[in-house]
């Protein structure tokens, strides 16, 4: 520690004393260089070494994913077709106010701290304590789970249909064909997983350009001139009549 200015010694000592002060203040000094706001510089290479997707790979590209799931593609029109026009928006706009007011609390519980990893479980970790953090993270990977067995199903049994339509099948196309495909896709996706993340965030940017151009040949083919068993089905097309 630095001595205070009436305990430096007078005489021949006094630049010895000055000299050994000096050392002390640079020792000091060289120490504190070794921090970054109490953060050693080791920590923060061993975190600059971490894989990092910034905005668009690490959120973007996953938000919109979950938006443009099996849900989405498949019980949209069903929706639709049950409870109505006006029903069916009241029903996509109370839930889309349940997700903005979760979006807006996660981004104010976001703002108190840095998220470390662990992501949704950290943050309730941190703000309701660790047992809550540990019973939700619980629920949450099991609903993670579920959500995946759900989009397998729902890829399977859209596989199906479209083999039905072409007259081909790999068992009896039906149930055991859903089986055969979901369990084929999720191998493939286990794969993907234990491969790495960085790869898994790669195979999810493809993902999304197949999802968007599935939504503009949607688009593209209500244009397109209808067929007999379209008509037949009661698709009528666009008609200024």
């Amino acid at each position: 520690m630095v001595g205070r200015p009436g305990d430096t010694p007078m005489g021949k000592d006094n630049d010895a004393y000055l000299e050994s002060q000096d050392d002390e203040i640079k020792r000091q000094i060289s120490d504190s260089s070794s921090f970054d706001g109490g953060v050693p510089f080791q920590q923060q290479n061993d975190e600059s070494k971490m894989i990092k997707f910034g905005w668009i790979q690490g959120v973007f590209v996953r938000c919109m994913l979950n938006i443009l799931g099996v849900m989405l593609f498949l019980r949209i029109s069903w929706v639709g077709g049950q409870a109505g026009l006006w029903y069916g928006s009241a029903i996509i706009l109370l839930s889309s106010l349940v997700t903005s007011l979760t979006a807006l609390s996660m981004c104010a519980i976001c703002t108190n701290g840095v998220v470390k990893g662990g992501g949704t479980y950290f943050m309730i970790s941190r703000s309701l304590g660790p047992e809550f953090g540990g019973s939700i993270g619980v629920i949450f990977s099991f609903a993670n789970a579920v959500g995946a067995a759900m989009h397998i199903v729902g890829l399977a049994e859209s596989v199906t249909h479209l083999m039905k339509d072409s007259d081909t099948a790999i068992i009896d196309n039906g149930t055991n064909d859903v089986r055969v495909i979901g369990l084929a896709v999720c191998c493939l996706l286990m794969c993907v997983v234990m491969i790495g993340t960085s790869f898994e965030s790669k195979i999810q940017v493809l993902l999304l350009f197949i999802l968007i151009a599935s939504l503009a040949n949607f688009v593209i083919g209500t244009f397109l001139p209808l067929k007999e068993i379209q008509i037949a089905r009661g698709i009528t097309g666009y008609d200024c009549k």
